[in-house]
């Protein structure tokens, strides 16, 4: 008898730590959540991912999201999209409505994924239907330009002004843009104003909308617009991507001083000679290697160390004729810059062009 007792006794306990277990996790989750929170908000993201991971691990929706803004934004660790879609689609199937949010945006833009806009419509409309207002904002966008969902501008309304009634930021925005387009006047629309509504869209991530300011003040000639736009076409922000358009807007806004045009388009520029001398994706060409060098060291690099790079390099093209005309004085013209930029490969070359 007594060791039947014994036996139900250590059953009752088993059973107890059993169901004991569950809460036992969820408060431990809990815990590290917190302790992680409190390191991520003193920027101690290495810390923070420590915890978070231990939470995450146990299923912490929050965890799980914070993991995968870790890994998008590069905190504490090397940006990594594929990681961060990875943490966002577990924070998602927990139900955290932040995670399906950033889960469907990083299938919208296919950031870390494959492109997919019908995964991004069903996630928003998880997120939108348990009362994410940013979710109903871009769940409306994709109705209304028809994108991974049927065209229909009606449901694009109705969960525009979901969004709104939820609180969301984005569609406050866009209504105080509205407002401010009614309230003005054809000579009030200046490229400034364009630029301005551009970069609110564009912080608020909306790409398709700040596309559409950039190019309207970029027609007006606006520079910093033009820069913009071309970083919108380099990227495939708002527009299929398009190297070629993405220059031509770089150089319109190099042509009126924009220094970031001319140091982006240097780095293009320069990067482009490279595969042209060694043919990488591209038919070998010295002769474009040698005019691309030449436009990136006349634009300049923000860092003059490549500046005299690209000098010396053109030097040599001259020098020895390789893609053109042999040329020694116009070598020695490029060498003399590159010289006075602290390159002693073209000091060298100097010295003994001018014995």
């Amino acid at each position: 008898m007594k060791t039947i007792n014994i036996f139900f006794r250590r059953m009752a306990f088993i059973f107890v730590a059993c169901l004991m277990t569950p809460f036992i996790s969820a408060q431990t989750a809990e815990e590290d959540w917190k302790n992680g929170m409190s390191a991520y908000n003193k920027s101690n993201y290495t810390q923070a991912k420590t915890y978070f991971e231990k939470a995450a691990n146990q299923g912490h929706g929050k965890s799980q999201f914070y993991l995968g803004t870790i890994y998008e934004q590069g905190k504490g660790v090397t940006k990594n999209f594929q990681m961060a879609a990875y943490w966002y689609e577990k924070a998602a199937n927990s139900g955290d409505v932040r995670g399906q949010t950033m889960l469907a945006f990083c299938y919208q833009e296919g950031r870390g994924v494959t492109q997919d806009y019908q995964k991004a419509a069903y996630w928003y409309e998880k997120a939108a239907n348990q009362g994410f207002g940013e979710a109903s904002y871009k769940l409306s966008e994709l109705y209304r330009d028809g994108k991974g969902v049927a065209k229909d501008l009606k449901k694009a309304d109705y969960w525009f002004k979901k969004a709104n009634e939820q609180g969301s930021s984005s569609a406050k925005r866009e209504l105080e843009e509205d407002k401010f387009w009614k309230s003005v006047t054809p000579t009030q629309r200046t490229p400034e104003n364009n630029y301005k509504l551009g970069v609110n869209a564009l912080n608020n991530k909306n790409y398709e909308r700040a596309f559409s300011y950039f190019e309207k003040a970029a027609n007006q000639g606006y520079a910093a617009a033009q820069y913009t736009l071309g970083a919108m076409y380099y990227n495939g922000e708002g527009v299929t991507k398009d190297i070629t358009e993405a220059i031509a807007w770089f150089e319109k806004a190099a042509n009126q001083g924009h220094a970031d045009a001319k140091h982006t388009l240097a780095g293009i520029y320069y990067s482009l000679a490279g595969l042209c001398l060694t043919g990488e994706g591209v038919q070998q060409d010295v002769s474009k290697a040698v005019t691309y060098y030449e436009k990136a060291a006349n634009l300049g690099f923000a860092d003059p160390v490549y500046t005299a790079d690209a000098q010396y390099k053109v030097g040599r093209f001259y020098e020895y004729g390789e893609g053109v005309t042999r040329n020694i004085q116009k070598a020695i013209e490029w060498y003399k810059k590159a010289a006075s930029l602290g390159d002693t490969r073209a000091q060298e070359r100097l010295e003994k062009l001018q014995k």
